[in-house]
């Protein structure tokens, strides 16, 4: 019986593996790219689950997603620098009227804005909570009075 072997590419991952990859990157969820990637039945969630948490433990699959990650994020901030390139032309242009400046800026304002690029880069949460139950101005008079 003759066996086919599975051609790698060169990050050596077979066609399935770099679909998954992709995904992974793309939606952020390891359960669904497999699904998606290996055209699995949707209703065997806790099977995909599984095979997806055993590929990201492999090297290549995990080095695979740190590249494609990275590549994005190059794409991204290179994007960011074209638009703030075209921002500052946009400023500089002195020949425009006042007008066609206002709707430039007007349309760059709305890019970022659908984009994320006026969002802060990180956002620092405090989420301690205080619960008290009763009055709590009593309890200390009380023991203020012993």
């Amino acid at each position: 019986m003759k066996t086919m072997s599975k051609s790698k590419n060169k990050y050596g991952l077979t066609d399935k593996e770099e679909k998954f990859c992709q995904l992974y990157v793309e939606i952020g969820n390891g359960t669904q790219a497999y699904l998606d990637a290996y055209d699995c039945d949707p209703n065997n969630r806790k099977k995909a689950c599984e095979e997806a948490s055993l590929m990201c433990k492999k090297q290549n699959i995990s080095d695979r997603i740190d590249g494609l990650r990275e590549e994005t994020r190059q794409i991204f901030l290179k994007k960011k620098e074209d638009i703030l390139q075209d921002l500052l032309d946009i400023l500089q242009m002195t020949k425009y009227s006042e007008k066609e400046k206002s709707i430039a800026l007007k349309a760059i304002e709305q890019y970022t804005k659908m984009m994320g690029y006026n969002m802060p880069d990180q956002v620092q949460i405090d989420n301690t909570w205080k619960v008290s139950f009763g009055d709590e101005d009593e309890d200390e008079d009380e023991t203020n009075n012993d």
